[in-house]
């Protein structure tokens, strides 16, 4: 056996071996930890204050209750997420967070199975997931109330079961998966499209039966909060922040990354007067702006497509995010998310990969029409880590067969 024979042999051994992905899940989870620890709970993010504040008010029995008044202007899955927690544990958001950072230890594990569908070439499986499970965005993320982790966890999940009923059209497993790809958009609503669009993906290969199973059960947490809205608020929508966002990312001042590094233009105060009329002056100001500059607004858009690839941003606040380290990690995951996208590419015609190609498209069309942070995209990155070794393995591939075909000649 040659030397190169025998150090492939051993790194087989060793990234076959059952304590490969333990290592790694129990490395990400100290990270994880150590990161929660170090942020003590405190509430940096007025996004995290409000969530906070939602769940007390429901622990209180007083509903989405926010600044005075019934409240759509965050989605529901966070907000339920931490009233439990708090319920158990009393009022102690480093608890939450704590619980945050070991949910995350799902996602390696629902990665491993889902690339094992996925492809067929050797490694991938054990590397991607190794991979999600040191994510260094979700690490951070978890150390706040942001619904990231929510998400992310609820995507993987929702994804590989999705995966399943693809092959094996089994009733109860797409009900699963409707479940967790809607508490998904229950808990960042750009993704409440993505069940029954998975439904669509599986109904090729599952039949109908699954797929209207899968597509109406993910469904039935955003209908159930679009009900709540029209009796609370008057009108079934599915939150109150959409139209601010819109704006945001539609007026003169707007960039690629401006996002809230800016105000929208100003409404009148008589439509201020509650969320609903708030939102929908905000929404209507946006779009008077997109119908007067179509051309700047493209722009924009097609700007913002592209920076959702970005995984550094622009924060407007100072903290373990903005300095130079936490710099050099986010440039260090556009390989990441480029090879991703070409492992996506490569393998578009299996069902694991429309369905990854699709909830991450629904981050792209957010970010395009409104504004774009790297947290949009976290949830998305673990399932693209399968593609991205993939690619880069096919690479590795390529490049040895050439070398060898040119030492035989």
């Amino acid at each position: 056996m040659s030397a190169d024979q025998f150090a492939v042999s051993r790194f087989h051994r060793i990234v076959t071996s059952r304590l490969w992905l333990l290592a790694w899940v129990a490395l990400g989870l100290l990270l994880r930890i150590a990161l929660v620890v170090h942020g003590k709970g405190n509430l940096a993010f007025s996004d995290e204050r409000d969530y906070d504040a939602l769940a007390t008010a429901l622990l209180e029995s007083n509903g989405f209750w926010l600044r005075g008044q019934a409240s759509a202007y965050r989605p529901p899955g966070q907000v339920v997420f931490l009233a439990a927690v708090y319920a158990v544990a009393g009022h102690r958001p480093l608890v939450a967070e704590l619980v945050q950072a070991v949910l995350l230890a799902i996602i390696p594990f629902a990665v491993l199975a889902l690339a094992r569908r996925a492809t067929p070439r050797p490694w991938v499986p054990e590397i991607a997931a190794a991979l999600a499970a040191v994510h260094p965005g979700l690490a951070y993320s978890s150390a706040t109330l942001y619904p990231v982790t929510i998400t992310a966890v609820a995507v993987a999940v929702g994804a590989w079961l999705a995966s399943q009923v693809a092959s094996r059209a089994a009733v109860p497993r797409a009900a699963l998966a409707g479940i967790a790809l809607g508490c998904a958009g229950a808990a960042t609503p750009y993704f409440v499209p993505l069940p029954p669009l998975a439904a669509l993906v599986v109904y090729r290969r599952g039949g109908a039966a699954v797929a209207v199973v899968l597509g109406v059960v993910g469904l039935l947490p955003a209908g159930a909060w679009m009900m709540r809205n029209a009796h609370a608020l008057g009108a079934p929508t599915l939150g109150t922040n959409g139209g601010y966002n819109l704006a945001l990312g539609a007026n003169d001042r707007s960039t690629f990354r401006s996002g809230n590094w800016i105000e929208p233009d100003p409404i009148d105060d008589a439509a201020a007067r509650n969320e609903l009329t708030r939102d929908a002056a905000w929404g209507r100001s946006g779009r008077r702006w997109i119908v007067e500059h179509p051309a700047r607004w493209a722009v924009l858009a097609l700007g913002r497509a592209v920076a959702v690839l970005d995984s550094v941003g622009k924060p407007r606040t100072v903290g373990l995010h903005d300095n130079p380290w936490a710099k050099l990690v986010g440039w260090a995951m556009l390989p990441w998310v480029v090879f991703g996208l070409a492992g996506l590419w490569i393998n578009r015609r299996t069902p694991e990969t429309r369905i990854v190609a699709l909830a991450f498209l629904l981050v792209v069309a957010a970010s395009s029409a409104t504004i774009v942070k790297p947290r949009f995209r976290f949830p998305v990155d673990p399932l693209l880590a399968i593609f991205a070794t993939d690619f880069v393995l096919r690479v590795l591939a390529a490049i040895g067969a050439k070398s060898a075909r040119t030492a035989t000649t």
